[in-house]
């Protein structure tokens, strides 16, 4: 199962999205693009919301408990499960366990000239775990995200969203120098 994970800049909104008979079919939209600039906004907290019903189906946490980026599904009664996070230390987890994974710069793929213009950054391959590939693309301050799962389920792209947002994260200094603190 592919799905996608986009932000937009002029919208400052990330969309998650399913492919579906070879077409994008939005799954969750999250009101931020993750660009963060000193004073501008405190998005240490955001909901994950279902496009149609308008109710969150998941959670981020930004710098929390160790931490660089945490995903937490929804449940009844107001009840979150963590399904992924990324470490400050590099490590990748899943439901509660480690995963190992491989992280493939760009050159790794002997990219062509219209590959390296579509801004791949890297992958992850992964084994033991919901994902087997997530490529990871960055243009104009904008992310893109492929998120190849292993089943057609609402955990794997949660999973799939902390790798896309992992490293962009990790690199705005300020903001994390200054929640670390």
């Amino acid at each position: 199962m592919n799905y996608i994970v986009r932000t937009n800049k002029t919208e400052k909104k990330t969309y998650l999205a399913q492919m579906k008979e070879g077409k994008p079919e939005c799954l969750g939209v999250i009101y931020t693009d993750f660009s963060l600039f000193p004073g501008i906004r405190d998005i240490s907290h955001e909901e994950i919301v279902d496009p149609y019903t308008k109710k969150s189906i998941g959670v981020i946490d930004l710098y929390g408990k160790g931490k660089l980026v945490s995903v937490f599904q929804s449940r009844k009664w107001g009840r979150r499960r963590e399904v992924a996070s990324f470490g400050e230390d590099g490590k990748y987890w899943e439901r509660k366990r480690v995963i190992s994974y491989k992280k493939l710069p760009a050159a790794a793929f002997n990219a062509q000239e219209h590959d390296r213009e579509s801004g791949l950054k890297h992958a992850f391959s992964l084994e033991k775990s919901l994902l087997s590939q997530v490529f990871c693309f960055e243009r104009d301050g904008e992310l893109s995200g492929i998120v190849q799962a292993k089943e057609d389920s609402l955990p794997a792209l949660l999973s799939g969203l902390v790798l896309v947002l992992a490293e962009k994260i990790q690199n705005q200094e300020y903001v994390f120098e200054f929640l670390r603190d």
